[in-house]
């Protein structure tokens, strides 16, 4: 049996072109604004499970925590598919 020799993926390079946070001050405001909220949003999913653990000691309670969470980033991209002609293919619900 012949062995082929591998062919090696090519993978496209990818750049960030950083010309329109350099030339707009209001996208840099956006962009800073939108990395701030998802490190909170990132920590309060972590701390507030954390907390009750501590506070109670139950994993029960803990896990009852898990539908809550998602249930409040399940409504956001329900109401993110929306338009005013009615649900886009983004639409999930």
């Amino acid at each position: 049996m012949e062995h082929r020799p591998r062919r090696r993926l090519r993978v496209p390079r990818v750049t960030v072109d950083p010309s329109a946070l350099r030339a707009s001050r209001e996208l840099r405001w956006l962009v800073m604004g939108n990395v701030v909220s998802g490190l909170g949003t990132q920590a309060a999913l972590v701390a507030l499970p954390y907390q009750v653990y501590i506070q109670t000691r139950s994993a029960l309670l803990t896990g009852l925590l898990a539908p809550s969470n998602s249930g409040r980033s399940s409504r956001w991209r329900c109401s993110a598919g929306r338009s005013r002609t009615g649900w886009t293919a983004a639409g999930c619900c």
